[in-house]
């Protein structure tokens, strides 16, 4: 599976084409916890280890912030200006 955001669906995953607001990854899963209609965050990091995130959308940067910091995480992700905030 390549980086990305995706829907998990009818058994198939399809990739999610936001052009605006913040993914927040709530928690690290594993393949065999994806269900339906669950929305996954998938990327690599710089040592090659493939990382699922459970994923949620926000329009707003300050609400993303806050729900990130609530849920430990390191940062969120700017769709826009398609890059990493550090929270």
């Amino acid at each position: 599976m390549e980086d990305g955001t995706y829907r998990y669906e009818n058994a198939a995953f399809t990739p999610i084409q936001e052009i605006f607001g913040y993914w927040v990854a709530k928690e690290e899963i594993a393949r065999d916890e994806i269900e339906e209609g669950m929305t996954i965050g998938v990327w690599t990091d710089k040592d090659g280890r493939l990382w699922i995130d459970r994923s949620y959308h926000l329009s707003d940067l300050v609400p993303a912030i806050a729900l990130a910091q609530a849920w430990n995480q390191k940062a969120i992700y700017d769709i826009a200006k398609n890059e990493v905030i550090n929270v």
